[in-house]
């Protein structure tokens, strides 16, 4: 990673002319690594790799350097930049396992003192390179554990690896530090934001007072739950959707709704709020009921235009027959099927390729496993 660096900075123009070919043919990349054996090509090249793969979540990535890992586990711009509003009032803050920066980037805005802290020394060097390269100059960065760091900050944010050994890990003792290490170095730094995994069992952790869990997603897709801790946490509240780019929040009202037939229409809530477990706290706010309670779908009998669901209009409602799909599906003239299966054992492309689907017509499918049986319920593609 030095010398891929070194090479970033000392020769701008020569990595901007390759950058401008890349990709390169399998013979042109080869003639490039001969003709230039003192410079890290290879590293170079993969560079230039990692930095395609990260420029959709990462805006800024053409300029950033990242290592294999980093660019899986980095978090997108949009979510660095939420990080970051949560850290806002704190003057002074460390970056436990930084990673590459991405959220390091952000968290450095109007802030006195900044501590990066890595164990990974690619990793650390290019966090150090990024806020360089961004002209970020209010960080100090640690080569050392994360739960050996004791300078004097506000607030903490911390990152464990989900991938010490490349294998994703979700129990909290396998992170790197573990979960157990973080919260003892909580009796020290009161405010903290731990980043945790999105499918972590939640419910099995012990968790110190006061801690409010976010649950973030990002363009309908879960991203993280950060555990959030004294002064970052919510009052009162355990469990709190968040909903990017909008910051919108939804928080536990406990409230219940009833489990009734399938009405009119049919809501998909965001992937927060299933995670979190919000399902009928929403249902609720939205006077909808559930349609089984083991199912994370609601209905009403009247539209509802709302961030936190996705609705669709239900147009049939069948028991679970391959015959009686299969009739549907002709004689509605049906070639284009969405197939959406809640609890159906059957991987949805290998059950598509059974339906002799010909048509121009295109239909929304629900498979739910309700009770000990399935139903189909077709309703208005999106």
């Amino acid at each position: 990673m030095k010398k891929l660096i070194d090479l970033l900075i000392s020769s701008p123009e020569f990595v901007a002319d390759i950058q401008k070919r890349f990709p390169l043919s399998m013979n042109a990349a080869e003639k490039l690594i001969n003709s230039n054996p003192d410079k890290p090509i290879k590293e170079l090249l993969t560079l230039y790799r990692l930095r395609q793969k990260a420029i959709k979540r990462i805006p800024q990535a053409g300029k950033l350097v990242f290592t294999e890992k980093g660019v899986m586990q980095s978090s997108s711009s949009i979510l660095g930049q939420y990080h970051a509003k949560l850290f806002k009032s704190y003057q002074s803050i460390a970056d436990l396992c930084c990673g590459c920066g991405i959220d390091l980037i952000h968290l450095t805005e109007n802030k006195e003192r900044v501590f990066a802290v890595d164990l990974d020394e690619e990793a650390l060097l290019s966090a150090e390179y990024n806020c360089r390269i961004l002209g970020i100059n209010n960080v100090k960065f640690l080569r050392i554990k994360a739960e050996l760091f004791s300078d004097n900050v506000d607030a903490v944010f911390a990152d464990p690896d989900r991938r010490p050994d490349t294998k994703r890990r979700n129990s909290p003792e396998s992170l790197s530090p573990p979960l157990s290490a973080l919260l003892k170095l909580h009796q020290s730094f009161s405010n903290m934001a731990i980043k945790l995994s999105p499918i972590m069992d939640y419910q099995a952790l012990s968790l110190p007072a006061p801690a409010t869990l976010q649950f973030v997603s990002e363009d309908g897709t879960l991203k993280e739950i950060l555990l959030c801790l004294g002064g970052l946490a919510t009052p009162n509240i355990l469990r709190i959707a968040i909903q990017l780019p909008s910051e919108l929040s939804f928080a536990e009202t406990k409230e219940k709704v009833s489990v009734e037939e399938i009405k009119q229409y049919l809501y998909e809530p965001d992937s927060s709020i299933i995670r979190a477990g919000l399902v009928q706290d929403l249902g609720a706010e939205l006077k909808c009921t559930l349609i089984d309670s083991h199912l994370a779908l609601l209905s009403s009998e009247s539209m509802i235009e709302n961030p936190w669901v996705k609705g669709f209009r239900v147009k049939e409602i069948m028991p679970y027959n391959k015959k009686q799909l299969q009739h549907y599906l002709t004689a509605n003239n049906i070639g284009d099927l969405v197939i959406k299966p809640r609890g159906f054992p059957e991987e949805t492309e290998d059950f598509k390729k059974k339906l002799k689907l010909k048509g121009k017509n295109k239909a929304l499918m629900f498979i739910l496993r309700m009770g000990e049986k399935h139903r189909i319920v077709f309703c208005e593609p999106e």
